[in-house]
């Protein structure tokens, strides 16, 4: 194996550099900022998640396009899904359920990079 072949991603992973680095930066803070104007409450979803919890419900629907690994402490299968909605949910249905929405929506934004996409290789299969 050459050097040249070590440096090479695998399918669905890019680099960003700048300036489009900086670009999607400062969108991603316009964004986030506008979000806030609104009354939206920020969250951040983990990366990973074991994956019964990550694929319950609605999330069982992203099983194909969720990237696996096992987690090296307990053996359990985990998850980087390729959307965080079921995680959001999961999140404001448990962990936010304490807080006192008297009646009101909840009103939730992330930012959450997804670097990781099983559907290169999927294609690359067929």
């Amino acid at each position: 194996m050459t050097i040249a072949d070590r440096w090479l991603l695998p399918d669905g992973m890019d680099e960003v550099l700048p300036p489009q680095a900086n670009r999607m930066e400062e969108l991603r803070r316009a964004l986030l900022d506008l979000y806030h104007r609104w009354g939206y409450d920020q969250v951040m979803p983990p990366t990973a998640e074991f994956l019964d919890s990550l694929l319950t419900g609605t999330g069982s629907d992203l099983a194909l396009q969720t990237f696996k690994l096992t987690d090296q402490l307990t053996g359990r299968m985990m998850g980087i899904s390729a959307d965080v909605t079921p995680q959001v949910a999961r999140m404001d249905a448990h962990s936010l359920s304490a807080r006192a929405r008297c009646g009101s929506a909840t009103a939730l934004t992330c930012c959450a990079p997804r670097p990781i996409s099983t559907r290169a290789a999927a294609a690359r299969c067929r």
